[in-house]
């Protein structure tokens, strides 16, 4: 805060002085005061902001005129043309991609923080707050001078110039600082509150039936925690067929028993195993995630003696790193299921957000190449939660729709950055089923998962998009449970949630039925 206010500092002092000065001596110690705060940002070794540059340029041209100009103009026309200014010094720079609010908030926070896409959101709107805070001042100093011609500043007993000249302008002035001021402290504390009546609420929704064989048996695979559920009966001759299932960002692998069970029911051999990392605090974290894991999974089930053909079948951003994986030959399974998948690598998210300048994925050790998501985009659902969540109302928030920020990112994102983060499908073997909500509220699936479909045009893939349903793809959810989760909308109709058990569930039985061959 103490640097947003140093920035206006030349600016105070001038309208101080200016109305009880000489304008020479106003504008005089205001370029002083500029120059002196411009010596102790380069000291500092901090980067110097679009206000205090067009300010310094501003009081170095007024330090000229005051020599060249007569008193009785400049004192006609002193309020309008600051106030001008100060529009003109804010606009441009909040169109040139460096607003000053930013400028100033960056000193105040952590890097992480000045880099991400919300810091970037919130100090570019409050800049435009104060863009047309500058207009209005403007407007309004602009009234005495043009309504009567021999109005000045310094006019104490004219009511329009009182008003005009000094408090409409600084009305406004005073109040935007405030907003300013509080905003960030409000917008924290509402934060919190919205998080806390989100965690009390969460819970892993019932993922139908829990246990299939006996429940299966845990099982380590190269470090990460499994679960191996056969079929009832002994193995044919050629084992099993069986799929290597992988669930999406809440990682482990609670959320995958129920469709575990019901797979391992039809006659499969199932693994599911987890692929996150874990956070300080032990909460899931996707953040250069080896695509390894995927492949190393999927040869640990093809070695077991039960198993025969090996499909993997994945949701969300599990399906992002299976495609991801299959794509850079590190996963080979003989027949992909991607429910909810994603066209592109994204950037690593952890519990608070993105993660500035870091992928959710490596390879060979290096980080793979990723798209970032704009949740900024986001902001203006968070300020309404935090409008609606209160200590006495801790449950009036909406569910948030993350949608928003990938949609963006996609539809703003440069060739270059696309292409970056693009997974190449065509370098996919193996046939796929790709299927997705066209209501999801999480991503654009349907989109998604049609582009993926589209790059390829093989005759052994399948794509199935479902009209009304959402993200959570998951046979053994009911339409109610598939439409909400820890304070995240899933998206998805009743109706349209109900037809991944009747659409979904058959098709990917039958295309694994029909993609996966014999061992013999």
């Amino acid at each position: 805060m103490f640097g947003f206010i140093a920035a206006f500092l030349p600016w105070v002092l001038y309208w101080i002085l200016v109305g009880n000065t000489t304008y020479l001596v106003a504008v005089s110690v205001a370029f002083g005061v500029a120059v002196v705060l411009e010596i102790v940002e380069f000291a500092r070794d901090r980067r110097i902001g679009s206000l205090e540059i067009g300010s310094l340029v501003f009081f170095a041209l007024s330090f000229v005129s005051a020599f060249l100009i007569d008193d009785a103009v400049i004192e006609q026309w002193l309020q309008p043309l600051s106030n001008g200014a100060l529009f003109l010094i804010a606009l441009v720079g909040v169109l040139v991609g460096h607003p000053f609010v930013r400028s100033a908030a960056a000193r105040t926070v952590d890097a992480v923080t000045a880099a991400s896409d919300g810091f970037r959101y919130i100090t570019t709107a409050m800049t435009w707050m104060w863009v047309g805070v500058f207009g209005v001042m403007t407007a309004s100093s602009l009234i005495p001078p043009i309504v009567d011609g021999a109005a000045t500043i310094r006019d104490a007993g004219d009511a329009l110039s009182i008003v005009c000249y000094w408090v409409v302008p600084f009305a406004l002035f005073g109040l935007a600082g405030a907003v300013s001021a509080a905003f960030p402290g409000w917008f924290d504390r509402s934060m919190t509150r919205l998080h806390e009546a989100e965690r009390a609420g969460d819970g892993e929704p019932e993922a139908g039936p829990t246990t299939a064989s006996g429940g299966g048996a845990p099982v380590d695979v190269a470090g990460m925690p499994g679960l191996l559920l056969l079929p009832e009966g002994d193995a044919p001759a050629g084992g099993w067929p069986a799929v290597a299932c992988f669930g999406g960002s809440e990682g482990g692998v609670d959320s995958m028993r129920g469709t575990a069970a019901l797979l391992a029911r039809n006659g499969l051999v199932v693994l599911v195993t987890a692929w996150t990392d874990a956070d300080a605090e032990g909460r899931p974290a996707i953040e250069r995630i080896p695509l390894e894991r995927f492949g190393t999974a999927i040869d640990w089930l093809r070695a077991r003696p039960e198993s025969g053909a090996v499909a993997a079948l994945a949701i969300s951003r599990g399906a992002e790193g299976l495609l991801a994986s299959a794509a850079a030959g590190l996963a080979r399974p003989d027949a992909i299921v991607a429910l909810s998948p994603s066209s592109v690598r994204w950037q690593a998210i952890g519990d608070d957000g993105e993660v500035p300048g870091t992928g959710s994925w490596s390879a060979g050790g290096v980080e793979a190449g990723w798209l970032a998501v704009r949740a900024g985009e986001l902001v203006p659902q968070l300020v309404r939660n935090a409008w609606r969540v209160t200590r006495r109302h801790p449950a009036g928030a909406e569910p948030l729709r993350l949608r928003a920020a990938y949609e963006s990112a996609l539809a703003q994102a440069r060739s270059a950055e696309r292409a970056a983060g693009a997974i190449d499908a065509t370098a996919i073997a193996a046939p796929a089923l790709f299927a997705a909500g066209e209501a999801d509220a999480i991503w654009p699936g349907g989109p998604m998962a049609t582009e993926l479909a589209s790059m390829r045009r093989r005759d052994d893939d399948r794509l199935l998009v479902i009209p009304a349903a959402g993200h959570l793809l998951l046979p053994g959810l009911s339409p109610d449970q598939a439409a909400e989760h820890g304070g995240i909308a899933m998206g998805g109709t009743a109706e349209g949630n109900a037809a991944v058990e009747r659409e979904l569930w058959p098709a990917i039985l039958a295309f694994l039925s029909e993609r996966l061959p014999s061992r013999h």
